[in-house]
């Protein structure tokens, strides 16, 4: 009795150890995961059947068109195709989606050559919304004088798709294709939303606005009409 006491009591104190060092190790992920800008959202597997006709079948059709009874019988095969499925959170508000399939690759050991399989990205999407806006605002001291003041003009640009990154990590090693995608594609994200925000700057600071403009005697456009700008410098 006193053994399987002792034994109990070793046994709370290695899940007491393992609670602390797994509330550790969630710690430190979190922390990574702030720091690096990439949160792992979830993991999903699917499995999708596609389904082939053969030639006979196909030949089959053709000859029920023409009227010529055929013999062959269709044979149809199915193909699965398995999947994981990625979503991974960049930036804290852009969602990657990445689509790894499975492949055999072929590989030497010593005289042996053996096959394995490994998951290798297939696709990969930026399912949350692509265009980065940025609203050029004027500065109070440089707001266009008038009753016909334009509205802050907004810069717009588009997070491009990932199917480049996804060919030229072909290349890669079965892990190396997954961190050559993410980190790719966080340097866009990153290199975009700088651009839109110096577009936006730009826009701020040098762009001319029409403030107010007078009727001439022909109406708006003549040679005698008066427009009043305000320069943002």
């Amino acid at each position: 009795l006193q053994d399987l006491e002792h034994k109990t009591l070793d046994l709370r104190k290695k899940v007491k150890e393992n609670k602390e060092m797994a509330e550790w190790y969630d710690s430190v992920r979190a922390a990574l995961e702030e720091l690096g800008g990439i949160t792992i959202l979830g993991v999903e597997y699917t499995t999708d059947v596609e389904h082939a006709d053969s030639a006979n079948n196909q030949d089959k059709e053709n000859a029920s068109a023409n009227g010529v009874p055929n013999k062959k019988s269709a044979i149809t095969s199915s193909k699965t195709k398995d999947e994981v499925i990625v979503r991974i959170m960049l930036l804290g508000r852009h969602v990657l989606q990445l689509g790894l399939g499975s492949t055999a690759t072929t590989q030497k050991r010593g005289s042996r050559y053996s096959r394995q399989k490994s998951l290798r990205i297939s696709s990969a999407t930026i399912v949350t919304p692509t265009l980065l806006t940025e609203t050029s605002c004027s500065d109070d001291a440089n707001e266009p004088m008038g009753d016909n003041i334009t509205e802050d003009a907004t810069v717009q640009m588009h997070i491009p798709p990932l199917d480049d990154l996804v060919k030229l990590s072909s290349n890669l090693g079965p892990e190396e294709d997954v961190r050559f995608v993410v980190r790719e594609t966080m340097t866009r994200i990153r290199t975009i939303s700088a651009r839109v925000r110096e577009l936006a700057m730009l826009r701020t600071k040098y762009l001319t606005k029409i403030g107010k403009s007078t009727h001439s005697s022909f109406g708006f456009g003549g040679e005698e009409q008066e427009i009043t700008c305000s320069l943002n410098v």
